[in-house]
């Protein structure tokens, strides 16, 4: 698939969302992975992605976050966890944003026990 700078990008998609979990006990974070698409399903690179608290939840991410996507079009969010929230399910808002569109989609993972 090609690939389409941020500002060139006509309308915006989060193709999916994939979570690394590997080192997140020794580490308290871990790494979202975010493709991004435009309306004609072009990869799209330099749009701002972040992850932030979802309004109303207990177990949600601790810091807001963004970066930039690569330029294959995939952001790499590194998410903060605090203890309290191991063995529980946390609740994360993504929003990525080009100059002229804007995406947002709401996730949640099962963070395993600390010990």
């Amino acid at each position: 698939a090609g690939t389409v700078s941020a500002a060139q990008a006509v309308g915006l998609r989060i193709v999916r969302v994939r979570t690394d979990l590997k080192r997140v006990r020794a580490t308290k974070s871990f790494r979202l992975f975010v493709p991004l698409k435009d309306r004609r399903g072009l990869l799209v690179h330099g749009a701002t992605v972040s992850a932030k608290r979802v309004p109303g939840r207990v177990a949600t991410a601790a810091s807001p976050r963004a970066v930039k996507t690569n330029k294959v079009g995939t952001a790499r969010v590194a998410v903060k966890v605090k203890r309290s929230l191991f063995g529980k399910r946390l609740f994360v808002r993504i929003a990525a944003r080009t100059p002229k569109a804007a995406a947002v989609v709401q996730r949640s993972v099962r963070l395993p026990k600390l010990r």
